[in-house]
């Protein structure tokens, strides 16, 4: 303990090294926890704002991969079975054999013919435009062939097509 004199008054200084440094890491401690707690605080707030602004956003109409999408129903298909069909969508072919999967037995399927069917073609999205023209052919086997040309429409729906090979 040392004792100090200055101007008639004494004031006794406790010089003990190791309450110096108690009270400096005590101050340094609160000091580190008023930091952690005050960056908790910020990124709790930023979550909550994240969190409100995605969910206010409409995904509704938005699919993982869009696609476009044309279906083409052949008609007049009775008589025809068995023979070759070939569609030709854009750039896009694919052949068929007409009424290939019906598994009734030939006495309904000779009574009760199927009289149409329906193929559909998916296109990435931004492979044929919105706007844009694209010619849908049919050939059939037996000689029948035809064409027409349709344009893709800003609606989700898909085009749709119509032949008919009698």
């Amino acid at each position: 303990m040392y004792v100090i004199k200055n101007q008639m008054k004494t004031f006794l200084i406790n010089l003990d090294i190791s309450n110096i440094f108690y009270y400096t890491y005590t101050l340094n401690i609160i000091r580190q926890l008023i930091l952690v707690i005050t960056f908790l605080s910020a990124i709790s707030a930023l979550i909550s704002i994240s969190s409100t602004a995605s969910a206010s956003i409409d995904y509704s109409d938005t699919s993982i991969e869009e696609v476009f999408k044309v279906i083409v129903t052949v008609a007049g298909v009775e008589g025809h079975c068995g023979e070759e069909l070939t569609i030709t969508v854009a750039d896009k072919s694919e052949t068929y054999e007409l009424c290939e999967g019906d598994e009734r037995p030939s006495e309904e399927q000779i009574a009760d013919p199927i009289a149409s069917i329906g193929y559909q073609f998916e296109f990435p999205k931004g492979q044929i435009e919105v706007g844009e023209s694209f010619d849908v052919c049919v050939e059939v086997s037996h000689g029948f062939s035809d064409c027409k040309t349709l344009t893709n429409s800003p609606s989700k729906q898909p085009e749709e097509v119509t032949f008919s090979i009698n």
